[in-house]
């Protein structure tokens, strides 16, 4: 592991780099210890390819609920969908949650729907090629993971025009969200309490999306560190 690392820090600390979020920058910096050469530029969203795709035909939309909570990602430790079981459970609300995604701790989350006694009101819903649809059509989005790089599906709701409500992580969605739209990573009892919350006003925790999350300033960005000729 030492060794990896020594190799790792004679890779990052001798290049230019570009890091996706302000809290990728300052880990990177903590990670290797050594002054690093780095630019944010956040990841974009194509806010009219998101919009347009939204308006298309969903697959399997009768599965779906007229009103239900969204989370979408990857089932994996990362993403936390466990944790997000036992907050929804915890609240008690009536509004059914759609699980989008597929991956590797799928099968431990529908048990944990069984054990819960929740399956009435828990949707997996799997994999879809064209997610915006259905992030259109919910109610918030929900996203309750333990990191992220910046968190692209937040900036896809936002676009949207959809809540969101996402645990605090070191990095990503404090950058994105309001202070009222954030929950501290490790409590179920609070990020329980702001799905109440949400669910009966989620219009209190839209926000307007930042341009510098458009592809336009990126590109902007990136020609900025092309050198001149």
């Amino acid at each position: 592991l030492q060794k990896k690392k020594e190799i790792l820090t004679s890779i990052y600390c001798k290049k230019e780099l570009v890091c996706v979020s302000e809290g990728v920058k300052d880990d990177l910096q903590k990670v290797f210890n050594c002054e690093i050469k780095a630019h944010r530029i956040y990841n974009p969203i194509d806010v009219k390819f998101i919009q347009e795709q939204s308006t298309k035909q969903l697959e399997n939309h009768n599965v779906l609920p007229t009103s239900y909570l969204l989370h979408v990602g990857k089932f994996n430790n990362a993403k936390r969908q466990d944790f997000l079981i036992r907050a929804y459970a915890l609240s008690g609300i009536k509004t059914p949650l759609v699980l989008l995604g597929q991956g590797p701790l799928r099968e431990k989350c529908e048990n944990l729907v069984k054990e819960l006694n929740i399956e009435d009101k828990i949707i997996f819903y799997g994999f879809s090629k064209n997610p915006y649809p259905i992030i259109r059509d919910a109610k918030t989005l929900l996203l309750s993971s333990a990191y992220e790089g910046l968190g692209m599906v937040i900036l896809e709701a936002i676009a949207l025009g959809v809540s969101v409500i996402s645990t605090d992580c070191d990095s990503g969605p404090r950058e994105i969200l309001p202070k009222d739209n954030l929950v501290p990573v490790d409590s179920i009892e609070l990020f329980s309490e702001a799905i109440k919350r949400v669910d009966r006003k989620p219009e209190k925790y839209l926000c307007k999306l930042d341009i510098k999350f458009t592809k336009e300033i990126a590109l902007r960005q990136y020609l900025l560190l092309t050198p001149s000729t």
